[in-house]
């Protein structure tokens, strides 16, 4: 599972495994991982000399069901958002030799609306504190709140590494699902059914009004309750307009233009 930050991944994940058949994990440091083995096999000298090399890849491959050894269920869903980018493909056929990926989206204004107002609710937020310690010329003329939706869209960062992941996705779409907040939170027994049609396990009757987080998360990067669900599903409304300057919303307002342009 991939797609947007603040887009409903956690409440999803927390849904879906209400299903008996379904494990859908938090935020989860398997790619991490895998890229961390990947590198210290594939550059060593061993490996280039022809040593060993089937076991090595056997190591590679086994590194998914070992890192969910005590999941008992048949069908499991790690969540990263970096599941998609193009240098992530290798380690989805790793794997799995046909993986699919749900991505969820969300308009970028109402993304980037949701982080500002955690910013503004947590001064010790991570993403002060960065712009703080960086050399980032856009806080030396652009009001606090500008600045902040500057930093959250460079590239490299949570957001930027999306719309990659979601971008290189839409070019096999077969592989991939992509849901919206909005339906998630208006209608979501039929996203539910989507995506039961996409992974290939039977319908199941949710519990919309006793969602239970099955991980709980502790206060993370300065800012408390960033992965927090509530027990019942309700839209975690972001006006851009009353929150975010003319000059973010003109700028980004547009940004998942390629998404509508693709028919997803």
């Amino acid at each position: 599972m991939g797609g947007l930050p603040r887009s409903g991944s956690t409440l999803l994940t927390a849904i879906l495994n209400q299903h008996p058949k379904v494990y859908a994990s938090p935020s989860s440091n398997l790619l991490d991982m895998y890229f961390a083995l990947h590198h210290g096999i594939y550059d060593s000298e061993p490996y280039k000399m022809g040593l060993r090399q089937k076991e090595c890849d056997n190591t590679l491959q086994s590194l998914g069901n070992l890192f969910y050894s005590n999941i008992k269920k048949p069908v499991i869903i790690d969540k990263n958002r970096h599941w998609g980018t193009p240098g992530n493909i290798p380690a989805q056929q790793m794997f799995n030799k046909n993986p699919k990926t749900i991505f969820i989206l969300r308009p970028i204004l109402e993304v980037l609306s949701s982080f500002v107002k955690l910013a503004e609710k947590n001064p010790n937020n991570y993403i002060d504190h960065a712009i703080a310690n960086e050399d980032f010329f856009v806080k030396y003329y652009r009001e606090v709140n500008d600045v902040r939706c500057e930093w959250l869209m460079k590239p490299e960062n949570s957001i930027g590494r999306s719309l990659l992941a979601i971008g290189s996705s839409l070019k096999n779409p077969k592989n991939n699902l992509f849901i919206w907040y909005a339906d998630l939170i208006t209608n979501p027994q039929i996203v539910l059914n989507k995506i039961h049609q996409f992974i290939g396990v039977n319908s199941f009757e949710y519990n919309f009004e006793n969602i239970k987080q099955l991980d709980k998360h502790i206060d993370y990067e300065g800012i408390k309750d960033l992965h927090t669900i509530q027990s019942k599903i309700h839209s975690n409304k972001t006006q851009p307009k009353l929150i975010l300057s003319d000059y973010i919303i003109n700028k980004y307002g547009n940004a998942l233009d390629f998404v509508f342009t693709e028919g997803v």
